[in-house]
C-alpha cells in the first residue's frame, strides 16, 4: 500500500472496521501458516486454496463486477475520475476471471481457479480432484459440496456465507478490499514455510503472483472504489455496520 493509500479503517471510520482489521491481522499471523514445510500440511493448504479460488471465481468476483455496474444507475454517468477508476477496476476483474497472469502461457484466458486446480493436482497427483470440482456446476452446488470429499463442514459453511455476502452490494464492496488485503498476508506467510518439494512449485508460483497482484493493484483499486461509493451513496451508519459485520462473520467462520 502506498503512503497515499487509505486503509479500510480510514475509509469506513467505524469500530466494526477496526474489528475487521484485527481479524485480518490475526488470520495473516496464524501459526498454522508456519508449518507448511510438512508436505501433508502443504497439501491441505493447497486444498483450501483451491476451494477459495473456486468460490471467488464463481460467486464473489462476478457478483462484485455486476454490483459495480448496477450501482452506477444510482448516480450521474461516470466523469473522468470515476471512468479512470472503473477502467482500473475492470482490469482487476479481468485479472481474476480471464487472464494468463499466473503461469503466463500464451493463449490462455481463464480464472485463477483453473490455476489453483492445476497446482493442486500437481501437488497431490490426484487427477480425480478435477472431476470432483466439475460436479459443482449448476444449481445443485450445495448438494455437490455436501457430497464431495474436497469440502469440509467448515468450508461448506464458508461457501454458504460467501453466497449470502454476494447478495448485498455494500457488503461486497467491503469484502473485496478486505480479501485483497488478507490474501497477500496469508500467501506471503505460506511462502516462507512451504515445502520445497518440486510438486509444490505450481502452488508456489500461484502464491507469488497473487502477492504481487493483490498488493500492487487489486487491493488499492477496490479500496478506492469503496471510498467513491460511500461518498456517493452515503449509507446510514446502521447500514454500514450491518455490511461490515457480515464480512466479519464470513472471515470469523461464524
Amino acid at each position: 500500500m502506498s503512503e497515499a493509500q487509505k486503509s479500510l479503517v480510514q475509509i469506513l471510520k467505524t469500530p466494526e472496521a477496526e474489528k475487521l482489521e484485527r481479524i485480518i491481522a490475526a488470520k495473516g499471523d496464524s501459526p498454522v501458516l508456519d508449518g507448511l514445510g510438512d508436505p501433508e500440511k502443504a497439501l491441505r493448504f493447497a486444498r483450501v486454496n483451491l476451494r477459495g479460488a473456486y468460490l471467488f471465481g464463481r460467486f464473489a468476483v462476478p457478483s462484485y463486477a455486476a454490483a459495480v455496474f448496477a450501482s452506477l444507475t444510482g448516480f450521474h454517468p461516470p466523469d473522468d475520475d470515476a471512468g479512470r477508476l472503473l477502467a482500473r477496476l475492470m482490469e482487476a476483474v479481468e485479472g481474476e476471471l480471464f487472464n494468463n497472469n499466473i503461469f503466463g502461457r500464451a493463449g490462455e484466458r481463464h480464472s485463477h481457479y483453473h490455476d489453483a486446480l492445476e497446482a493442486y493436482v500437481q501437488a497431490s497427483g490426484d487427477a480425480a480432484a478435477a472431476a470432483e470440482m466439475r460436479k459443482l456446476e449448476g444449481p445443485s452446488f450445495e448438494a455437490a459440496v455436501r457430497a464431495s470429499p474436497l469440502w469440509s463442514p467448515g468450508s461448506a459453511r464458508y461457501a454458504r456465507n460467501l453466497q449470502r455476502c454476494c447478495k448485498d452490494v455494500l457488503t461486497l464492496f467491503i469484502l473485496m478490499p478486505a480479501n485483497e488485503e488478507l490474501a497477500p498476508k496469508v500467501y506471503a506467510r505460506v511462502l516462507a514455510s512451504l515445502s520445497p518439494e518440486a510438486r509444490f512449485d505450481g502452488l508456489r508460483r500461484f502464491l507469488e503472483r497473487h502477492v504481487a497482484l493483490d498488493e500492487g493493484d487489486h487491493g488499492p483499486v477496490t479500496l478506492e472504489w469503496l471510498e467513491l461509493y460511500l461518498r456517493k451513496a452515503r449509507p446510514s451508519p446502521a447500514r454500514l455496520k450491518e455490511a461490515t459485520e457480515s464480512v466479519i462473520s464470513l472471515f470469523a467462520g461464524s
